[in-house]
């Protein structure tokens, strides 16, 4: 895992374990799409009102017909329910939710076959 942009920030006033969970879920649903030791790649970028942290796989990327159902609850690209790639498509739903209580946001770009980037904007104060 690449980390870059963390020498400049400031503090962050905000609900730990809130973002803790929007992190962990993302993430880990960035190294289940990815084939094993494929790199993520982490960049936080000062804004300012926000930090914004882009957490970027090289996974199977997301078709383009299923980005705006991502977050919806129970929603699943993998329709098996197969348990190796996910769990019951509660992680992002929960992480779009936790975000908006905290007055921030998440989006995603992806492509087929190239990789996803979840960019996560947390405000300094809640």
């Amino acid at each position: 895992m690449l980390v870059e942009g963390t020498e400049f920030l400031e503090p962050i006033y905000s609900n730990e374990s809130a973002i803790f969970r929007i992190l962990y879920n993302v993430i880990d649903n960035s190294l289940k799409y990815s084939q094993p030791q494929t790199p993520i790649k982490i960049s936080v970028e000062k804004q300012p009102t926000y930090i914004r942290i882009s957490i970027k796989d090289f996974g199977q990327g997301i078709a383009e017909a299923e980005l705006e159902k991502i977050f919806q609850r129970t929603y699943r690209i993998e329709k098996s329910r197969n348990q190796t790639t996910g769990g019951n498509g509660l992680g992002l739903s929960i992480a779009k939710k936790l975000l908006e209580n905290l007055g921030g946001n998440i989006s995603v770009c992806s492509k087929e076959g190239e990789g996803s980037t979840f960019c996560i904007e947390v405000p300094y104060r809640v």
